[in-house]
């Protein structure tokens, strides 16, 4: 009895051309799909029954693209649809884009194809009018950073800019009036929505926003991304008495900066972050920093996108879930 290598090689096609023969799935051209059909009868190949069960099953793969599986904030995120994913039987593809929009179009290709049912994005790096036109041929959701407000492709985050407000008006209650914020030029919404927290709660405190002030000179959340952008702000003229990060790495690479400096945190300078990854609780000092409930982002992302795929809800949803400013000794003793 022919195995399906055998096929394959009779056929003069792959192993994998063969099984979308045989499951009905996949692209495959109709002169080859005849000639592979030609073989199967003439070797006489007997599916195994084993396979046939897990054919029944209909396992579903899911496409997942982030940007950096090294960055601790998207490896929890990918914690959470995996752990989703498994609850509800679904293959996941897990790839790391490097916000290259090449390699994302590679990826995203899979899902055109017909190689996975579903996509989960995370971070995506093309345009908004590409992100529409997919969603409406295949089920996909986006999750945090995003370059462009988008209004029918489902969406899962947090409201960036009321956490910004939070955090800025933290070091302002505090007695803070020279604040700094390190960002970052990378496009995306999610940080134009900090920059303008940090901008509009400095001004609502009477506080006169100041462009030197607004360190952006890398393009990633990382940690040396700290490190030059305090060194920056430490050599100004009128150097800032507390400091809004964009994210914990690079809070923590701006009190590196500090401590290096021969000055203290908080005493001399006051730092908050963003995300609250375990590191800043475990920093010294600990990092006062925003929470986002990532796995939970992760997690209802799977959801979102299986209810998608069941067809339970097909439309537009955005979800925007709870964020916390958690108070350590980055800023108060």
């Amino acid at each position: 009895m022919a195995n399906i290598r055998e096929v394959a090689q009779r056929a003069n096609v792959s192993v994998a051309t063969v099984s979308r023969v045989i499951n009905q799935n996949g692209k495959v051209k109709e002169n080859t799909r005849n000639r592979v059909l030609t073989v199967l009868e003439e070797m006489g190949y007997v599916r195994d029954k084993k396979q046939e069960v897990t054919d029944n099953k209909k396992l579903k793969r899911i496409l997942v693209l982030i940007p950096d599986i090294a960055n601790p904030f998207y490896s929890i995120i990918a914690q959470g649809i995996c752990e989703a994913a498994r609850k509800k039987d679904y293959l996941l593809m897990l790839c790391t884009t490097e916000r290259n929009y090449n390699i994302e179009n590679h990826y995203i290709d899979m899902l055109r194809t017909g190689m996975a049912d579903g996509a989960i994005i995370v971070a995506p790096v093309m345009s908004g009018d590409e992100l529409e036109k997919l969603d409406a041929e295949k089920n996909i959701v986006q999750c945090c950073e995003y370059e462009e407000k988008i209004n029918t492709v489902s969406h899962i985050s947090i409201d960036n800019y009321m956490a910004g407000v939070d955090a800025v008006q933290h070091l302002i209650n505090i007695g803070h009036e020279k604040i700094a914020m390190i960002s970052c030029d990378n496009g995306f919404l999610s940080t134009t929505e900090r920059e303008n927290a940090y901008r509009d709660t400095l001004e609502k405190n009477g506080i006169a926003f100041k462009t030197q002030y607004l360190a952006k000179m890398e393009s990633d959340y990382g940690y040396r991304t700290g490190i030059r952008s305090m060194n920056y702000l430490l050599n100004l003229k009128e150097p800032p008495t507390a400091v809004f990060a964009i994210s914990d790495i690079v809070a923590i690479g701006a009190m590196q900066a500090i401590q290096k400096a021969g000055l203290m945190v908080p005493d001399d300078i006051a730092v908050v972050g963003f995300d609250d990854l375990d590191v800043a609780s475990l920093y010294n000092p600990p990092l006062t920093t925003i929470y986002q409930p990532k796995e939970d982002i992760g997690r209802l992302a799977m959801e979102l996108l299986d209810k998608k795929i069941n067809g339970i809800n097909s439309g537009y949803e955005s979800v925007f879930l709870e964020h916390e400013l958690r108070i350590r000794k980055s800023t108060v003793k």
